[in-house]
């Protein structure tokens, strides 16, 4: 009997010692461990958090586990759509990726706060004078607004570059100014067939020089 019992325990230890690391708190029980574990189904990704309850009461123990659970889940979150985003990249050339590089900080940040949002209570329970609450997000609304903060931004710089060519194709900026090979009108002598003579011009005694 003995015997069948520390088997039994041995098997439920390794059941739930397979659980990602977020759902195995340092000194919770396997039964414990158990019901956070069918609480969250595997199309999920999510976290624990974790207080001890003192003088406050479980109440704001319970308050204090939540805020850890939502901390621990966005840097979770943080992680998987910065994983997203890297996958994304290799699409991109070495040039283009410039555009990017400056920008994905603030684009994953902003998708995993859009996601944490999103995130549900999954359970709350009490474990040897401890709180513990697991949150959960889903993984296909990760997948889909990862995509879409992407691809969006991706439009972004596509209609910026559009407008720049717009600007620059209608600026006459840089261009060579053309010279105006029109023919400049001159005054024109006309040359009505006559000779000048010496009577053209004015005699000595009319002119002054002389006079």
């Amino acid at each position: 009997m003995k015997k069948f019992l520390i088997l039994l325990v041995a098997i439920a230890f390794t059941g739930c010692s397979n659980l990602p690391a977020s759902l195995n708190p340092i000194g919770i029980s396997v039964v414990s461990q158990e019901k956070i574990a069918n609480a969250v189904s595997k199309s999920e990704l999510y976290a624990v958090g974790s207080a001890k309850i003192d003088t406050a009461g479980s109440f704001v123990a319970e308050g204090k586990a939540r805020i850890q659970a939502r901390e621990n889940l966005k840097a979770k979150i943080s992680n998987e759509v910065a994983t997203i985003f890297n996958s994304y990249m290799l699409n991109v050339d070495n040039n283009t990726k410039k555009v990017y590089t400056a920008a994905l900080p603030d684009l994953r940040n902003y998708t995993t706060e859009t996601l944490l949002l999103k995130a549900t209570e999954k359970i709350a329970l009490v474990d040897d004078n401890k709180s513990y609450v697991a949150l959960a997000i889903k993984k296909d609304d990760l997948a889909k607004e990862s995509k879409f903060v992407f691809t969006e931004y991706t439009a972004s710089v596509i209609k910026k570059l559009e407008n720049i060519k717009i600007l620059v194709g209608n600026s006459n900026a840089g261009v060579p100014i053309e010279a105006d090979n029109s023919s400049i009108t001159l005054p024109i002598e006309i040359d009505n067939g006559q000779t000048n003579t010496r009577s053209d011009f004015p005699s000595t005694e009319e002119d002054p020089l002389f006079n």
